[in-house]
């Protein structure tokens, strides 16, 4: 080991293994004396430096030198890709990544977050920004939250997760068309837990959660994941419901398949024995695990709620007519989690945590749910706003128009409506991409409420973009920047509406300097000495 200074070292070897898809062999960077997991991720020119929580700074040499990032892997077996490296280090600079062959995360909405409790950020494209009810994800985007911190999150096939404390979430790939068969959705939980509900990519396409030791390809059911601090060992579990068997299936990160998890069965332990090693065993659910099952299927239904307004609950005692589903159930496809938690007791209705979720009614009925079923009778459906006539566009040009402040301004309305009557509004924004090298933004966009909706209708929006005139002069006349940021009205109770903006910026000339010519000064004339007589 090399130590450099008092505080800071680093332990490195190579070592070859087969890549996660089994392909051609790649290089490992195994990293010693350091929680990878739990470490900070930042580049330093060349070398990739890691960050513990003791302050510790372990330092890889030249590791972004190479094309093809290696993927590292601590001492009890945990590994991350070259490409999550790279999104938690941030790009080298202006946004870019150093290899080559590394794109950098395509600037793409896939979601919103809709609770947010404590303290959340978003790391994106190297950039730690927090995380507020209402903003967009993007794809790439990592999601992170403080030991108090917890976030709610949907995206926009419908699935739907809860990230718990002191975890961090890696929005790795995204595809979705509703009328696509090639769909996808993988998200990497490198710290802590999460649980989630899946959506319609888990029907169309292929719905991954992965982990630093393995992953789980889910079919169509709500569970949850958890990484131990002490270990790294990751525990999967798929939730019972009273809708029939829900299964996943686990992969090591060669993606061989090395177990099938199952609503009916326990909470599946996978636990890093070597290099490329898992142990694989089944632990049988207690009764505390099934209370935390029937808790997490609420806080996700909740989620659900605030997003989703497409009668996915019904009145007491029956299911929407022609549907096969379970009453007071969720199920926006054939494949998706009814969101019904089997167990419930009368005697102990799930938590109300602020929403609509009425518990079972008086005398220990559960209003026709079955046996033991938790039920949601008769509850509100929440309408977002609607976007009517709306400024999706601006325009700002080089040294034309400034303000005292040398500024350049470009300003909009959007206007809306809610047919939900009592509703208040809020207005935000998310920076969302920028044609510029690098794709960082030059300027900055706010949005504020002008004019609440009144019984129903009247909603508007004003948002305001500025940028330094001193920050365009680079551009040479007519050359072009657009900026892209997304404008959303939230209703409070997840009801989301949003509009790209996008701010072109025009370059002018500028005019020359000649250089200024001066005559040197004269010298004085001294005149002759004279005699007198």
């Amino acid at each position: 080991m090399l130590h450099v200074g008092s505080d800071r070292h680093f332990s490195l070897s190579i070592s070859q293994e087969l890549s996660i898809k089994g392909g051609p062999e790649t290089s490992v960077a195994a990293v010693q004396d350091t929680h990878l997991l739990s470490a900070d991720f930042k580049r330093a020119g060349d070398d990739l430096r890691l960050i513990g929580v003791d302050g510790k700074i372990h330092v890889v040499p030249g590791y972004f030198k190479s094309e093809n990032l290696h993927a590292l892997r601590s001492s009890d077996g945990a590994t991350l890709s070259g490409e999550i490296v790279a999104v938690l280090a941030g790009p080298a600079a202006l946004g870019r990544y150093a290899a080559k062959d590394a794109p950098s995360p395509a600037m793409q909405v896939i979601g919103h977050a809709v609770r947010v409790e404590g303290q959340v950020t978003v790391l994106r494209n190297g950039v730690v920004v927090a995380l507020n009810n209402g903003d967009v994800l993007l794809k790439g985007d990592v999601v992170q939250t403080d030991s108090a911190g917890a976030a709610g999150l949907v995206f926009n096939d419908g699935s739907a997760f809860q990230i718990g404390h002191g975890s961090r979430l890696v929005l790795s790939e995204f595809k979705f068309d509703l009328q696509g068969s090639a769909n996808l959705e993988v998200f990497d939980l490198i710290q802590g837990s999460l649980s989630f509900a899946s959506g319609k990519i888990a029907k169309s396409g292929d719905m991954r959660i992965g982990t630093p030791i393995g992953s789980a390809k889910i079919t169509g059911s709500a569970g949850a994941g958890e990484i131990s601090p002490d270990d790294g060992s990751v525990t999967l579990s798929i939730f019972q419901q009273n809708d029939g068997l829900h299964r996943a299936t686990a992969y090591d990160k060669n993606g061989n398949a090395i177990a099938t998890i199952s609503s009916e069965g326990g909470k599946l332990e996978l636990k890093p024995t070597g290099p490329t090693q898992i142990a694989a065993s089944e632990q049988a659910k207690t009764d505390a695990d099934r209370a935390g099952e029937l808790d997490a299927l609420n806080h996700l239904l909740q989620i659900k709620n605030l997003t989703d307004h497409n009668s996915s609950t019904t009145p007491a005692g029956g299911g929407p007519h022609g549907s096969s589903s379970p009453p007071g159930s969720y199920s926006a496809g054939s494949n998706e989690p009814s969101f019904e938690p089997n167990g419930a007791s009368g005697a102990n209705p799930p938590a109300n945590t602020g929403l609509d979720v009425a518990p079972h009614p008086p005398g220990g009925g559960n209003g026709g749910a079955g046996p033991g079923g938790a039920s949601i009778p008769g509850s509100p459906v929440n309408d977002a706003p609607v976007i009517g006539a709306a400024q999706t566009t601006g325009a700002v040009q080089e040294d034309t128009a400034l303000d005292p402040h040398g500024l350049l301004h470009a300003n909009g309305t959007i206007a809306f409506t809610d047919v939900d009557l009592a509703d208040a509004h809020v207005v935000s924004v998310g920076f969302v991409s920028s044609t510029r090298a690098g794709g960082l933004a030059l300027g900055t966009m706010s949005a504020h409420l002008t004019t609440d909706t009144v019984n129903g209708l009247g909603g508007q929006a004003a948002w305001q973009y500025l940028v330094d005139n001193a920050d365009v002069q680079f551009l040479r006349a007519g050359q072009t920047i657009a900026e892209t940021y997304a404008v959303a009205v939230s209703d409070g109770h997840g009801g989301l509406a949003s509009r790209n903006v996008t701010i072109t910026i025009t370059g002018e000339e500028d005019a020359s300097v000649l250089p200024v010519h001066r005559r040197p000064p004269r010298k004085p004339v001294t005149p002759p000495h004279s005699t007198s007589r």
